[in-house]
């Protein structure tokens, strides 16, 4: 079982997201007061701590949020996710619908060394390409930091 570590949301567009206690997800909408809710496949976004500590061993110095991600998660393993995986998010449930992100241009997560020997260091690539996640709302409700994030086996 994994838990919520932070929650964000941007009330506009290119501007940088807000840590918030606690969120409403509406059904097939997203995270309220969230610019880049609505409908579609990438209704929120996710990224797990996990992650983010492997980027800081690569070097990179990155936090939470530092992806523009709705919520950061710990303890769930990106192996065990898959497109149609569902999780409960405090009261909510999501549908992972992608996970992984092709950027129209390089971001400043690129280049990431895929392998730490000198061999193989000239094959780089962007940390989102495989590690951003998102999902739909299938059912809303109230979502806190701190609250248990869980895989639904259905």
């Amino acid at each position: 079982m994994g838990k919520i570590l932070a929650i964000y949301f941007s009330s506009k567009k290119g501007t940088a997201r807000k840590k918030i206690k606690e969120g409403m997800l509406r059904r097939n909408y997203g995270l309220l007061k969230d610019a880049h809710a609505g409908p579609g496949k990438r209704q929120v976004s996710l990224f797990l701590r996990e992650n983010l500590e492997e980027m800081r061993e690569k070097g990179l110095k990155v936090g939470c949020s530092g992806f523009g991600e709705n919520f950061t998660i710990s303890g769930i393993k990106i192996t065990s996710l898959a497109i149609r995986t569902k999780l409960k998010v405090g009261k909510a449930v999501l549908e992972i619908t992608q996970i992984g992100k092709t950027c129209k241009k390089p971001c400043k997560f690129y280049p990431v060394p895929l392998c730490p020997d000198k061999v193989d260091r000239k094959k780089k690539r962007c940390f989102l390409s495989s590690r951003g996640i998102f999902a739909r709302v299938l059912k809303g409700g109230l979502v806190r930091k701190g609250e248990p994030t869980e895989i639904i086996r259905s």
